[in-house]
């Protein structure tokens, strides 16, 4: 790849963002106005590495209405929970982990806090590695934290790797990483990744506090931008548990610190380690400018990619877009008017509509009506796709008037069928493409 195409996959990763943050403000503010006293917490971590470009957005979502404890409630699609549906889930029943720890905020310490830990269940495929954790503390716990208003746990020095030492999760602590390849004398190079070295996101959310028990159960799912290994078994390590407490009554945040020496491991199932995707082939499509590259289906979704030929880039102009990345925080500071931020936002969502000429929502960044494409099986069962963050994706353009679509869909080795129909709508017309499963 040389620097004109790197300096052109990063100005469009920039717009995504871009769009990304508007579309998450637009939903934000819709929260704010249907709950009011709510808190929604959202931290963004890019990280990127040299020459490759990859964008992965991390954050812990802290809802305060929690979700009922369903295992296939995971936050990551229908396809993921159509998989834990039909059994592509462990669950380890290990014994708990147990470690003495010093509970600290910036008022109280208290030495000792017992945490015990468990991996109730987990899934694992291509992309996700979707774990459910149960934290339980002793009643010290009560003079630190009230559990019951605890919004958000975070685990900010986890680390995951394998039975031949590939890092499956590596975190954003640099300090922490070469400590703990010293102790397990493995020789990675932090943020430099690889085959055998993840890049990843994360997100959580609670599923469940009990301050009766003194238990916490999260749902904590990495994901990568790379493909992650059929690994036979997994080593969790961390020494940190961050809680979040929010009181709404005084509107305060509390960061309350659980330091400890955590070591769990558990056994993937050989459903997950023997994971293998089914393909399908074209058989017709009404658009000639449409060249399918891939369209496979794995336990969790269908992926498909598609390049588009005699597709005219739309012209961009930098200025205003790079006033458009600091319009929040210029308007913050009384650079800018409010009637100048309103307008920068929707030249932005007018600009960035033209980026993305397949709808793949039944909204488009302006928060109107569009057709949405969709997959669909011989039972005539549709397919769409979701929200998550851990799916595969990428939209951009290429050299030569050309466009690279790839998505994901909720449709399964469970929904498949020997033939499916994919509905594209580019630009609001509807390019359909029958297809016919690879035996």
């Amino acid at each position: 790849m040389n620097n004109n195409e790197n300096d052109e996959m990063l100005e469009q990763l920039k717009l995504n963002i871009a769009a990304y943050k508007f579309k998450e403000e637009q939903k934000l503010n819709t929260l704010e106005n249907k709950e009011k006293g709510g808190i929604f917490y959202m931290k963004k971590k890019i990280i990127m590495a040299a020459c490759a470009c990859l964008v992965l957005v991390s954050g812990i979502v802290a809802a305060t209405a929690i979700k009922n404890s369903k295992s296939s409630d995971r936050g990551l699609g229908e396809g993921v929970d159509t998989a834990v549906d039909n059994g592509y889930i462990a669950n380890p029943n290990a014994d708990g982990t147990d470690s003495n720890a010093i509970g600290t905020n910036k008022e109280t310490t208290v030495d000792n806090i017992n945490a015990t830990i468990n991996i109730e269940d987990f899934i694992m495929d291509d992309v996700n590695l979707s774990t459910q954790i149960l934290f339980k503390f002793d009643d010290k716990i009560k003079e630190v934290v009230n559990l019951d208003k605890v919004n958000a746990i975070e685990l900010t020095d986890l680390i995951v790797r394998d039975e031949e030492n590939k890092i499956i999760y590596g975190g954003n602590n640099e300090e922490r990483f070469k400590k703990y390849c010293e102790e397990n004398n493995i020789n990675y190079t932090f943020c430099e990744f690889n085959d055998n070295y993840m890049n990843c996101g994360v997100n959580s959310f609670n599923v469940m506090r009990d301050r009766e028990s003194n238990s916490i159960k999260i749902m904590y799912n990495m994901y990568t931008s790379g493909t992650y290994p059929k690994s036979k078994k997994l080593y969790f390590s961390f020494g940190k548990i961050e809680m979040l407490e929010f009181n709404p009554e005084s509107a305060t945040q509390n960061r309350v610190i659980v330091n400890g020496n955590w070591d769990i491991s558990v056994d993937v199932p050989k459903e997950m380690y023997t994971r293998a995707d089914e393909y399908y082939k074209v058989v017709s499509c009404d658009n000639p400018d449409f060249d399918v590259y891939t369209a496979k289906v794995t336990n969790t979704g269908f992926e498909i990619g598609v390049i588009i030929s005699n597709i005219e880039k739309p012209e961009d102009d930098r200025e205003k877009r790079l006033k458009f990345y600091s319009s929040s925080e210029d308007y913050e500071n009384g650079k800018i008017s409010k009637e100048e931020l309103e307008e920068l936002k929707q030249w932005f969502a007018s600009v960035s509509m033209l980026y993305y000429p397949i709808s793949v929502s039944e909204h488009n960044i302006k928060g109107e009506e569009v057709e949405n494409s969709y997959i669909e099986n011989e039972q005539s069962k549709k397919f769409y796709t979701t929200s998550s963050s851990s799916r595969k994706a990428k939209t951009y353009f290429i050299d030569g008037n050309k466009y690279d679509f790839y998505e994901t869909f909720s449709m399964t080795k469970y929904d498949m069928t020997s033939k499916i129909k994919v509905v594209l709508y580019y630009y609001g017309i509807p390019v359909t493409i029958n297809m016919e499963r690879i035996k």
